[in-house]
């Protein structure tokens, strides 16, 4: 059987096309793809490349995927002040916090490496910081 569909849920790159997909199929608006595009996505800047970055870097210049091998847009706001050199750079307090379009306040990355577990100064722009004020 073909059902009819009132919206077209498209995946970013970046977390909350599953939410998107509940809210749908609970008959609430969806944000257009359009508007999704803007929420901060910046590449890792080239003055503060992670050292995970770097090793993978090496991997596929060894590998002899040098030409394969990018940055990609990030979902994550990086600060202009953060370095690796500096006293304990990893620490929470090197964070800049600032409010988002939508007067959310979030931070910047220290790079603690915390992404995929929960960012705990705010850096990702992530579905309670971005999405779903704007429902």
């Amino acid at each position: 059987m073909i059902e009819r569909f009132d919206a077209v849920i498209v995946g970013i790159g970046f977390g909350g096309t599953i939410a998107a997909c509940r809210l749908a199929q609970k008959g609430m608006s969806v944000l257009a793809l359009e508007r999704g595009r803007r929420w901060g996505r910046e590449d890792l800047p080239d003055e503060r490349l992670t050292r995970r970055f770097l090793l993978m870097k090496e991997g596929a210049d060894k590998l002899g995927c040098a030409e394969r091998f990018r940055k990609l847009p990030l979902a994550v706001n990086f600060g202009k002040n953060w370095r690796y050199d500096s006293s304990d750079p990893f620490n929470e307090k090197r964070s800049e916090t600032f409010a988002n379009e939508w007067g959310i306040e979030q931070g910047t990355c220290v790079h603690c490496g915390n992404c995929d577990i929960g960012c705990p100064v705010g850096a990702r722009n992530a579905l309670d910081l971005n999405y779903i004020p704007q429902l």
